[in-house]
């Protein structure tokens, strides 16, 4: 059988209860493989990450690539950062490393930064455009082991996203501001502590390296809560309150969809490395708003040939009732 992961490829421990019952099932994730020096570093930050370090990946890649569009700007002005967060993550040489990247950005080279998570490649709509996926199966002991990498090529946008507005939101004070925006309480809480992890890995490696802007990174720890519209609303008023330049935010699709009208509103960049999904508030135009993981519907594409190579010709579909499923 095949199916998509739901939520996350963390890996369930085996039981006795268990063990075997989900052995040869496959399905389809976002890849985001954990290289052994950045585990190394998350553990030291968070040392129960264990399975949930994937959800680290993208963080990681939005503090870094909110870092080099600062420095490729000049600036920390959001809607400055914003014009150059898709010229950092493609068309030029690549770079796998804020060192590395910034340095190129410094001799006034064009650069494409490829990180943990894979090439980024922002388009003009703000969803990324790397469409690599891993194709995930339980063995024996119902533990998930990546068994291949699927790709899909993710359609260009009919229009690009609106500029940014650059009388709206704060100005510009020479240090780049990062606040961090994810929920405390419920199903997405495991899976959110591993993303501030990544957030603060990269944090640290920016300011080993000398900052953004030639100054540490400022970085904020919002409580949303519950992932609920409110407790979302609150963290991003204290986000503004604290003089954030760029929210960082969202695990699941619906903590993504609660911050883009109260993040945009207030001026700033918002990058959402959680799960993607369909978001129509008029804000996702705005030019504010990038999110790391590829677009469900190309998603869809890349599970129905993992469904179609395993030579499978009859289907069964259960989906949510909304716009995604």
């Amino acid at each position: 059988g095949a199916g998509r992961l739901a939520r996350s490829t963390t890996v369930p421990s085996p039981t006795a209860e268990s063990s075997g019952r989900l052995e040869g099932l496959q399905g389809t994730a976002p890849l985001a493989d954990v290289p052994d020096g950045l585990r190394e570093r998350l553990e030291r930050v968070a040392p129960t990450i264990g399975d949930d370090a994937p959800a680290a990946v993208r963080p990681y890649d939005a503090a870094i690539i909110s870092a080099l569009a600062a420095e490729e700007a000049r600036s920390d002005a959001p809607a400055k950062i914003a014009l150059d967060l898709a010229t950092v993550t493609s068309g030029g040489e690549r770079c796998t490393s804020y060192r590395a990247c910034r340095e190129a950005s410094d001799d006034l080279l064009d650069f494409d930064y490829d990180g943990p998570s894979g090439s980024v490649d922002l388009l003009a709509d703000g969803q990324s455009g790397d469409a690599t996926f891993g194709v995930y199966q339980f063995d024996a002991h119902d533990q998930l082991a990546k068994v291949s990498t699927e790709s899909a090529e993710v359609p260009p946008p009919p229009e690009p996203n609106q500029r940014p507005n650059p009388g709206v939101g704060p100005r510009a004070d020479g240090v780049l501001h990062i606040a961090m925006v994810f929920p405390t309480t419920g199903d997405a809480a495991p899976l959110a502590e591993a993303a501030r992890a990544g957030v603060r890995v990269a944090v640290a490696e920016i300011d080993d390296e000398g900052g953004a802007l030639g100054r540490p990174v400022e970085l904020t720890d919002g409580d949303a809560g519950d992932g609920s519209p409110a407790a979302t609303q609150a963290a991003v008023a204290a986000a503004v309150q604290s003089g954030a330049d760029v929210v960082i935010g969202g695990v699941a699709a619906a903590d993504t969809a609660a911050l883009v009208e109260p993040v945009t509103a207030a001026g700033l960049v918002l990058i959402g490395p959680g799960e993607s999904g369909t978001i129509t508030s008029p804000g996702i135009r705005s030019g504010l708003v990038f999110r790391l993981r590829p677009p469900v519907g190309v998603h869809g594409t890349v599970l129905a040939a993992t469904v179609a190579d395993d030579g499978e010709t009859q289907a069964t579909v259960l989906y949510a009732d909304d716009a995604d499923g």
